[in-house]
C-alpha cells in the first residue's frame, strides 16, 4: 500500500518511522548499520514505510546470520541473499547494492537522527532511479517534488 503523507514539517522525525524498535530487539547496532529505503521517506513525512531495510556491516550480518528469528532470503533484483524476520518487518543486507560504496562509508556518510543512521533522502533518490520499479517511479516523483519546494538551507 502506498500512502503518501505530505506532512507541513521538513524536519527528520524519528516518530514517522515505523519498526525502529526492532533494531534494539534484534540487537543491531546503531552504529554498525545505516537504515535505507522507505523508512527514510517515512522520516521526513513523504510516505509510511511497511517495513524497515537496513544494511549492516559484514561482522552484524554473520550474526544475523545465525539468529533464528531471520529467514534467509533471496533477492532476483540485486542477486543478493538477505535475512528477514519471520514476521517480515525487518530486512537485513549485507551489501549496499547497487552501489559501489563500502557499507561503512555509508554510515559514516548517512544522516544521524538521534543515533541512527539514514541514507539521506538524495541516497534514496539515487537508488530508486537505479531500481526503477512502478513503485520506485511513484517515489522518484514524490521526493523530487518534496526536494524542490524544500531546497537545502
Amino acid at each position: 500500500m502506498y500512502t503518501t503523507l505530505f506532512l507541513e514539517s521538513v524536519q527528520p522525525d524519528l516518530a514517522r518511522v515505523k519498526f525502529l524498535e526492532l533494531l534494539d530487539l534484534y540487537k543491531v547496532p546503531k552504529d554498525k548499520c545505516v537504515i535505507i529505503g522507505s523508512a527514510v521517506m517515512a522520516l521526513y513525512g513523504l510516505r509510511e514505510n511497511v517495513d524497515l531495510d537496513v544494511n549492516v556491516l559484514p561482522s552484524v550480518f554473520e550474526i544475523i546470520r545465525r539468529d533464528r528469528r531471520f529467514t534467509k532470503k533471496y533477492s532476483a533484483m540485486s542477486k543478493q541473499y538477505y535475512y528477514e524476520s519471520k514476521d517480515g518487518h525487518i530486512a537485513i543486507h549485507g551489501k549496499n547494492w547497487p552501489f559501489k560504496e563500502k557499507i561503512r562509508d555509508e554510515i559514516e556518510n548517512a544522516l544521524d537522527v538521534k543515533g541512527y543512521k539514514f541514507y539521506t533522502l538524495q541516497r534514496v533518490l539515487e537508488w530508486k532511479k537505479i531500481v526503477n520499479r512502478p513503485k520506485d517511479q511513484l517515489d522518484i516523483a514524490v521526493i523530487e517534488k518534496f526536494m524542490h519546494n524544500n531546497p537545502p538551507a
